[in-house]
């Protein structure tokens, strides 16, 4: 009897120390949220696992959704800042914008990278023009390279075609 009443305190042991150790490990990961400064993708992971780990506890759950859409709103304000910079020209500004669109939110972030891309690839149109207006036709055809955007590409190709011409 004494050996089984024995079995009965130990047995439920491992399960409490499983709950402490999940309510301990969602706390420390609360509180590293906390401290993760302007990494606000980390936080919201980090409090989001918190919620997960202690489904229980309002408050990580709360930080969770807050954090999550509070960092969607910010990375959809940067993104349409970016598209109305670059559709006005400012393509530094337009530059600037997209570069603060964080990886959180994939749809947002491959958004951002395309409107990098088509920045890049016009700049270096501009390089080729520049290249054409010199009379440098090397590096015209060199340049026009390293363009990546299809619809950039396509007007370079009409300054590599007539150095091809030319040639």
């Amino acid at each position: 009897i004494c050996a089984f009443s024995l079995l009965l305190f130990v047995a439920p042991a491992p399960a409490l120390n499983a709950e402490d150790s999940s309510k301990k490990q969602a706390k420390e990961l609360a509180e590293k949220a906390k401290g993760e400064g302007s990494d606000r993708v980390r936080q919201v992971q980090d409090y989001c696992a918190a919620a997960q780990l202690e489904p229980a506890n309002k408050q990580y759950a709360d930080a969770c959704n807050s954090n999550r859409s509070g960092l969607i709103q910010d990375d959809t304000a940067w993104l349409a800042s970016a598209i109305a910079a670059y559709k006005s020209h400012d393509m530094d500004r337009a530059e600037s914008q997209a570069k603060q669109v964080t990886s959180y939110d994939s749809k947002l972030s491959s958004q951002a990278q395309f409107l990098l891309e088509r920045i890049k690839s016009e700049r270096i149109l501009s390089q080729v023009k520049a290249a054409w207006d010199r009379g440098d036709f090397n590096a015209v055809t060199a340049l026009a390279q390293g363009i990546s955007n299809p619809d950039v590409k396509a007007a370079a190709n009409g300054y590599v075609n007539n150095v091809n011409l030319y040639n």
